[in-house]
């Protein structure tokens, strides 16, 4: 390349990103696409930078202000483990020697796999070599067993994932399909830092306590990217402090969803998948570097969160929460712009795993996202026109039961279910006894 003339070319794959960027050439063509996001002052990355820091050079009073207001609190905790002391008006590093060994260049977190290619009896010289690492959050969900991991474009297949031990074992296999993994994840608001009123709705940024169990993954065949089948998974919870952004639409947001017959909470699944997939085009990131989901305890109302997969966050988020409207627009664009009828992972994302537990209010399990409820909700959250999907029926049934015959038979269900009870101590017995049948929230059937 250099000064010589070159050739692009790009190959959209049937995903959401890919279709925007066929669709709008200009992003490449019309402007520069550089728009990095990172957070110099996340605490995880200082302490990582003070400990390089104090080993080359005492940390003076001058270098606080470049290090951010963590500098001081930071050095604490290091005095405390005398990995620096204080002599002056200087700290000088007191710690092993190169701490800059302990700086993870593909991931700040601490709990880093090892994959190991173990190789095939044909080929021993190859056997037990490290072809790379991967912090644990992308271990759960790239390298479960059962895991299909591409790797300089080739396929290996995960033997074993060994949680003790921090090493994944794979070997290469041809296969022509990957997988993806299935999280469920529960949103706890920690801190709320910045909050602002979009279009009637409220939009907030701060700290988020995010807890993800990967039970389950499905494999999609390359190119189609059709479902070829699910497995389940028995994996422990994880938990990770970062920042999010999060989104409370108005209850008049789905009004007109609720009036043809469909469940708001589908358009808010879709709505969260194609926010994922568009956020790259506004901060320099990958999608696997924020999570979207759709929570209702968290704020006690249904809510879009947005978080960085990094602990203490990079910025994703922020850049969302500071975007929203930009973001949105270019969501509502994008599902507009697919030639679907009612969604497809073009668009609104892939469909729903069958007997999942991720999102209860959701009844139409193993279809795809409501493509028609996401695009009325997005209609109202930036103000325009108001959208009215078309009305939903089931199939081979007649005319649906109004308001009124709705409310008369939930009522007669009521009453049924109030007409008896059982004897104090009976019920007590029962109680326990379904108490004693819950499975582990990590427990699944092999």
């Amino acid at each position: 390349r250099g000064e010589e003339p070159s050739l692009v070319v790009l190959i959209p794959h049937d995903a959401p990103i890919d279709q925007y960027m066929a669709r709008h050439p200009d992003y490449f063509f019309g402007r520069s696409p550089e728009n990095a996001v990172i957070d110099p002052h996340n605490p995880h990355i200082v302490l990582s930078h003070l400990r390089s820091a104090a080993f080359e050079l005492p940390i003076t009073r001058e270098d606080f202000e470049q290090f951010g207001e963590f500098c001081g609190p930071i050095i604490k905790i290091l005095d405390d483990d005398r990995q620096v002391r204080q002599q002056g008006d200087k700290i000088f590093w007191t710690g092993p020697s190169h701490p800059s060994a302990d700086v993870k260049l593909r991931n700040i977190s601490d709990d880093v796999y090892t994959i190991i290619d173990t190789g095939f009896p044909d080929r021993p010289d190859d056997a037990n070599k490290v072809i790379g690492t991967i912090d644990e959050p992308g271990a759960f969900m790239q390298l479960h067993p059962g895991a299909v991991y591409i790797h300089h474009g080739e396929t290996y297949f995960v033997d074993d994932l060994d949680v003790k031990r921090k090493i994944v074992k794979v070997q290469k296999e041809d296969t022509d399909y990957y997988t993806q993994s299935i999280t469920e994840v529960k949103i706890t608001v920690e801190n709320e830092e910045l909050k602002k009123e979009w279009n009637g709705s409220e939009v907030f940024w701060g700290d988020l306590s995010v807890t993800s169990l990967t039970y389950m993954f499905k494999k999609v065949k390359f190119g189609s990217r059709d479902s070829l089948g699910f497995g389940a998974l028995g994996l422990p919870e994880q938990k990770l402090l970062t920042t999010g952004m999060w989104l409370l639409p108005r209850p008049e947001a789905y009004r007109l969803v609720k009036d043809a017959g469909r469940v708001p909470r589908e358009g808010l699944l879709g709505i969260s998948n194609v926010i994922k997939e568009v956020i790259p085009i506004f901060a320099m990131c990958d999608t696997m570097d924020v999570g979207a989901s759709v929570d209702s305890s968290a704020a006690h109302a249904p809510g879009i969160y947005v978080h960085d997969r990094f602990p203490g966050g990079l910025g994703f988020a922020l850049k969302a929460y500071e975007l929203i409207d930009e973001i949105m627009r270019a969501c509502l664009e994008l599902i507009d712009n697919c030639p679907c009828e009612d969604g497809c992972p073009s668009c609104v994302g892939s469909p729903l795993p069958p007997y999942s537990h991720l999102d209860p209010d959701v009844t139409m399990r193993g279809m795809i996202p409501d493509k028609e409820s996401a695009r009325s909700i997005l209609h109202h959250l930036l103000g325009f026109e108001p959208y009215a999907p078309p009305r939903r029926e089931e199939e081979g049934a007649g005319p649906s039961a109004s308001s009124a015959e709705l409310l008369k038979q939930e009522a007669e269900m009521r009453d049924l279910l109030d007409a008896s009870r059982l004897p104090t101590t009976l019920e007590k017995k029962l109680r326990e006894r379904v108490g004693n049948l819950k499975r582990p929230r990590n427990s699944f059937p092999k």
